[in-house]
C-alpha cells in the first residue's frame, strides 16, 4: 500500500499514491484481506506482576475457527462474573460466551450516573479506585469508556473482581468534570448505583426478567464455491465467439429467440460430466419450457484434454445439447461479466452457467453446478414485464423492507473492469454489442441516458486505438445526441 504524500506533491507522486489504492482495491475484490483467520484469544496471567501469560483459548472456550473482531464484557446473568459477547467477520457474526466457571470469587459492581450538567449523564470518562482491606489489600482502578477495542463497547457496569477478599475499605470516584467523591460502607458481592454528588452507593436488585440464552452446538458449514446470483435488469450478455472447424473464431449466432442457458464445461471436470448427465435426463422438461441449452467447451483453451475427450464425455453424459468450442476472448468476456456481477474478482470456474432472456439480457449466473429445477424456477424472471422490484426480491434469500429503489445494471461497469485489466478492445467490443442491442428498443428518458453513457464510454475506449478513431467519433456524436448538454462530451 502506498503512503499518503507528505512532502512530494508532484504528478508522479500523486499517480503512485492512486495506483497503490487501485492495487489494494483489486486485492480486496480478489477475496484477499488485511487480516483473516484471526481467532479470539484468552491469556492467563501465570506470574502476577512478572507479566507471564499462557494461551488458554482452547481451554476457556475461545477456540472457535472464527475470524474474530469485537469483544464486549457484561455480567449478563448478574451472577457476579463477566460473560462475553464477541463478533466475527465470518459466520456466526455474533457469539455469546457465558462464564460457567465453578470457582466463584468475590466481586462488587457499580453503575454511575452523572449530574447531567458538569458531567454527562452516563459518566463516561469517570475513574474508579477501589481499595480492599486485609493481608492482600490492593487498589484496583477502572475507567468508564464509551468504547474499547475494535468497534466494541462493554457494559456500563464497572465490575471489580475481589478474589478471596471480602472487605472493602473505600471507593474513590473521579468524575469527568474533575470532582472527587469517596464512598465507604460497601459490601462484597453487591451491585450499587452511585449518583454524582450523593456521597453514597445505593444497592441495586438485579432484574428478574433477563432472557435466558440456551447453549447450542454449532453445526459446521463447510465453505462452498456454489452460488446462484440473480442479475439486475439491463445487464447484457456479450457477443459470444465460437471456434469453427477451420480453427478460426467467428460469432455464435443463435437459431431462435428462446431463452438461452449457456453452460461452460471441461471434459477433465468430473462435476461438469455429472451436471451434464443430470441435465440430459431432463431434456424433455427443458424443451417443454422453451429453453434452449448450449454447452461451451474449454478443453482447447486449458490444454488438459483433446477434442476426442470432449466427444467421449458428451457421449458418456448422453447430452443432446449443441456443443461449441468457445473462443478465448468470449471466455474472458464471460469471466469479466461474472466478476462485475458479483463484485468479486475471482476467476470463472467450471462448471458455470448463464441464463439469458431472448433479448440478450442476463437473468441469472450459476457458479458451480445447478439443478434444472432451479433454472426453471428462475426462468420467469426474464419476463420483460416483470418489475425491477420483483427481480430484486427474487435475488435475496429472505423477505425484507428495502430503503432504496432497485439499482439498474450498468454495462459500463463491465467494460471498465475489462479496461482496468488491460483488455480495452474487449471492453469496447462489449459496449459496441450492447449499444447495437439497445438501439433496436424503444427507450424512455432513463434508457436514452443509459445508452448515451454506453456510447460515451465506448467512444473513449475506441478512441485509444488509432484504427478506431472514426468509430469513436461516431459513438461520441451519438452520445451527444442522446444526452444533449452533457459536459463530458466535447467534439472539436
Amino acid at each position: 500500500m502506498s503512503q499518503s504524500p507528505v512532502d512530494d506533491f508532484s504528478e508522479n507522486a500523486i499517480s503512485s499514491y492512486k495506483q497503490g489504492w487501485r492495487a489494494l482495491s483489486r486485492l480486496l475484490h480478489e477475496d484477499r484481506s488485511f487480516s483473516g483467520g484471526e481467532r479470539h484469544c484468552a491469556f492467563l496471567n501465570t506470574a502476577g506482576g512478572k507479566a507471564k501469560f499462557a494461551d488458554v483459548s482452547a481451554l476457556t472456550g475461545f477456540g472457535f475457527p472464527d475470524d474474530g473482531r469485537g469483544l464486549a464484557t457484561v455480567d449478563w446473568d448478574f451472577d457476579g462474573d463477566l460473560d462475553l459477547w464477541i463478533t466475527n467477520r465470518t459466520a456466526p457474526r455474533v457469539r455469546f460466551l457465558k462464564n460457567n466457571s465453578s470457582s466463584k470469587q468475590n466481586f462488587v459492581a457499580f453503575r454511575l450516573e452523572g449530574n447531567g450538567t458538569t458531567s454527562n449523564r452516563d459518566a463516561i470518562g469517570a475513574r474508579l479506585e477501589l481499595t480492599l482491606e486485609g493481608a492482600r489489600a490492593a487498589t484496583r482502578i477502572r475507567s468508564l469508556r464509551c468504547g474499547e477495542g475494535f468497534l466494541s463497547q462493554s457494559s456500563n457496569w464497572i465490575h471489580f473482581g475481589m478474589g478471596k477478599n471480602t472487605a472493602i475499605s473505600r471507593l474513590v470516584i473521579r468524575w469527568p468534570a474533575g470532582g472527587t467523591e469517596e464512598i465507604t460502607a460497601l459490601q462484597a458481592n453487591q451491585f450499587y448505583l452511585v449518583r454524582q454528588g450523593s456521597g453514597k452507593a445505593t444497592p441495586v436488585t438485579p432484574p428478574k426478567n433477563r432472557t435466558t440464552l440456551a447453549a447450542s452446538r454449532q453445526a459446521p458449514h463447510l465453505p462452498s464455491a456454489v452460488s446462484r446470483t440473480i442479475a439486475p435488469p439491463g445487464l447484457l450478455m456479450p457477443q459470444l465467439q465460437m471456434i469453427g472447424k477451420d480453427g478460426q473464431s467467428k460469432p455464435y449466432l443463435r437459431t431462435g429467440k428462446a431463452p438461452l442457458l449457456i453452460n461452460i464445461w471441461s471434459s477433465i471436470c468430473d462435476t461438469c460430466i455429472t451436471e451434464l448427465t443430470d441435465w440430459s435426463s431432463h431434456a424433455g422438461k427443458l424443451k417443454s419450457a422453451g429453453l434452449e441449452v448450449v454447452t461451451f467447451n474449454t478443453d482447447h483453451l486449458d490444454g488438459g484434454a483433446s477434442p476426442t475427450d470432449a466427444r467421449s464425455a458428451l457421449e458418456k453424459s448422453g447430452s443432446p445439447f449443441p456443443n461449441i468450442m468457445i473462443s478465448e476472448e468470449s471466455l474472458k468476456a464471460l469471466d469479466f461479466l461474472q466478476r462485475s456481477l458479483l463484485d468479486r474478482r475471482t476467476p470463472l470456474p467450471v462448471p458455470s452457467s448463464f441464463l439469458a432472456a431472448p433479448s440478450g439480457e442476463l437473468i441469472a449466473f450459476y457458479r458451480g453446478p445447478v439443478a434444472i429445477a432451479q433454472v426453471l424456477r428462475d426462468l420467469p424472471l426474464g419476463d420483460p414485464d416483470l418489475s425491477p422490484e420483483a427481480r430484486r426480491n427474487a435475488s435475496v434469500p429472505f423477505k425484507g423492507i428495502w430503503v432504496s429503489n432497485p439499482v439498474p445494471a450498468r454495462p459500463n461497469r463491465v467494460a471498465s473492469l475489462m479496461a482496468d485489466h488491460d483488455e480495452v478492445p474487449l471492453g469496447a467490443s462489449y459496449l459496441n454489442h450492447c449499444a447495437s442491442l439497445l438501439e433496436s428498443e424503444t427507450l424512455d428518458s432513463d434508457g436514452k441516458r443509459n445508452l448515451g453513457d454506453i456510447y460515451y464510454v465506448a467512444g473513449l475506449l475506441n478512441g485509444l486505438a488509432k484504427t478506431q478513431r472514426s468509430v469513436a467519433i461516431k459513438q461520441l456524436t451519438r452520445a451527444r445526441d442522446l444526452i444533449p448538454g452533457d459536459v463530458r462530451i466535447r467534439l472539436e
